[in-house]
């Protein structure tokens, strides 16, 4: 039963700490995509764009499917 309890609060930290990771990684490619710079190609700020969109559907969906777990 103790091991039981141990995995799930582990498991839960796991889920949070993923939707971190998420968020963390759409900050990054946020903060790149804002970067103004003559020398950088238009194609690389558009990728940085759509890296932080990609990144921050991850954090919403994980928010939404593991949400439901992390508040128990």
């Amino acid at each position: 039963m103790d091991r039981w309890t141990e995995e799930q609060t582990l498991v839960k930290c796991e889920m949070h700490w993923t939707i971190l990771w998420f968020q963390n990684q759409a900050n990054i490619w946020h903060e790149r995509s804002k970067i103004e710079n003559e020398k950088l190609p238009l194609g690389h700020k558009a990728y940085a764009v759509k890296q932080q969109k990609l990144w921050s559907n991850f954090q919403r969906k994980a928010n939404e499917i593991f949400g439901i777990y992390l508040k128990s």
